[in-house]
C-alpha cells in the first residue's frame, strides 16, 4: 500500500491528490497505464482504503517482494505526513538513502515517513505489527549511521524509551480514525499527573519537529519547593518542636505533564541540597531545628549518626524511626524556589527525571 508512485521517472505522492483529481488520475492511468510502482516498477492501480486513505497498489501480483501494509499503518503514515506539512518540513513516504548515505555496512533502510528540514532528517517510524526490542536497535543503528533521527511509534511497545531511542505507544480509535500518542505513563505516578491525556498523531508529529518534544526537560531549570513539617514532642524535653518530614519539587508547575519529585532528608546525597535550600534564619522563622549529623540514642537505630532533625529548643536528636511512625498530621509551611541541575538530578531516580517531554502549550 505505497502513497507515491513513478509517473514518467516521476515521483508522485497519493496524499496531494483530492477526491476529484483522484478520480481523473485513475481514468487517465487506465488508458495510459502510466503509473509504475517505485519498488519495482510493476503497472498500478489506485485503492481507497477501507478507512479512506488513497494509495497505490500492484495491478497484479508478481514476484515483488515488497511488504503489505494493514489500512492502520497506511493511514498513520498520512497522518504523519500531514503533521510533517504543517510544520514547515518536506515529508517522503517510503524513503530510502541515497547511494552516498548508504550505511557503512552495506544495509539499506526504509523509513515509513523522513522528514527533511535543510541537512537535518528525521525518521518516523509506524510499528503496528510485533517487533523484537533486538531489530529495533539493529533498525536505529541503520539511522544512526546514516546522519538520520529515528523516532518510533508502536502499537505494542517492548522497548524502554530513550534520548538515543525516541519510542512512544500509539492508540487508534476506529470510530473518529484518530490516532493517539501517549507518553510513558510510568512517568505519571503523581496523583495529579496520572490522567495525562494523550495527544493526535498529527500534532505530536509537528511539535517534535518545532522543539516542543524535549528531553530532560527539567534540568537547569528553576521550580518551586514545597517544605512540609510536622509538630511533635521532643523526647528529650517533652517540648513541641517542627520537624521536616518533606521537601516537593513542583516540576508540573512549570512543566505541564512532567512528575514533581518529593524527597526527606535523608535521601543519600541530598543534604548539602537541604542545607543551601533551608538556611539557618529559615529554620529559625518555622521554628525548626538545626539540622545535622547526630548520634542516635536508639539500639533499634543501632546509635548510629546520621543527618538528622533536632528540637528547635534543646537540639535533641528527632529520630528517623519515630518520624516514620508518627501520627501528627503534616503541614505544608513554605516554599523556596531551586534549581534543579544536572547533579541534584542523579540523586532521584532516572525514570522520573531522563524523558520525553511535550510541551502541550
Amino acid at each position: 500500500m505505497p502513497l507515491k508512485c513513478l509517473n514518467d521517472r516521476n515521483i508522485i505522492y497519493a496524499f496531494n491528490y483530492d477526491d476529484d483529481a483522484w478520480e481523473a488520475l485513475r481514468a487517465t492511468n487506465k488508458s495510459t497505464k502510466s503509473l509504475r510502482t517505485a519498488c519495482c516498477g510493476a503497472e498500478v492501480t489506485l485503492k481507497t482504503s477501507h478507512l479512506g486513505t488513497k494509495y497505490f497498489a500492484h495491478a497484479r501480483k508478481g514476484p515483488c517482494v515488497t511488504a503489505p501494509m494493514t489500512a492502520e499503518h497506511l493511514l498513520a503514515q498520512a497522518h504523519i505526513i500531514e503533521g510533517t506539512q504543517a510544520a514547515g518540513w518536506l515529508p517522503e513516504p517510503e524513503a530510502n538513502p541515497p547511494i552516498s548515505e548508504i550505511t557503512p555496512n552495506g544495509r539499506e533502510w526504509q523509513a515509513d515517513v523522513l522528514a527533511t528540514n535543510g541537512r537535518a532528517k528525521i525518521a518516523f517510524e509506524v510499528q503496528w505489527s510485533k517487533q523484537t526490542p533486538n531489530e529495533t536497535l539493529h533498525r536505529q543503528e541503520r539511522y544512526r549511521a546514516s546522519g538520520v533521527r529515528g523516532l518510533w511509534f508502536f502499537r505494542h511497545l517492548n522497548i524502554e524509551t530513550s534520548k538515543e531511542l525516541p519510542a512512544f505507544q500509539i492508540y487508534f480509535n476506529e470510530d473518529t480514525r484518530i490516532f493517539k500518542v501517549q507518553l510513558d505513563p510510568l512517568h505519571y505516578m503523581d496523583d495529579e499527573l496520572k490522567h495525562t491525556p494523550p495527544i493526535p498523531l498529527q500534532a505530536f508529529v509537528q511539535g517534535c519537529l518545532t522543539g516542543k518534544l524535549i528531553y530532560a526537560p527539567a534540568i537547569g531549570l528553576t521550580f518551586p519547593m514545597e517544605i512540609f513539617t510536622k509538630n511533635k514532642q521532643c523526647k528529650r524535653c517533652l517540648k513541641m518542636t517542627n520537624i521536616v518530614t518533606r521537601l516537593k519539587i513542583r516540576i508540573s508547575d512549570k512543566l505541564p505533564g512532567c512528575p514533581n519529585l518529593e524527597t526527606d532528608i535523608y535521601r543519600a546525597g541530598i543534604q548539602p541540597y537541604v542545607l543551601e535550600w533551608l538556611p539557618a534564619a529559615t529554620l529559625r522563622e518555622l521554628k525548626i531545628g538545626k539540622l545535622k549529623v547526630r548520634k542516635s540514642f536508639m539500639q533499634v537505630e543501632r546509635q548510629a549518626s546520621y543527618f538528622s532533625n533536632g528540637c528547635f529548643h534543646c537540639d535533641g536528636i528527632q529520630p528517623e524511626y519515630y518520624e516514620e511512625r508518627s501520627l501528627e498530621v503534616e503541614h505544608l509551611v513554605s516554599k523556596v524556589e531551586i534549581e534543579f541541575t544536572e547533579a541534584l538530578a542523579k540523586l532521584f531516580s532516572a525514570r522520573f527525571v531522563n524523558y520525553w517531554w511535550f510541551n502541550r502549550a
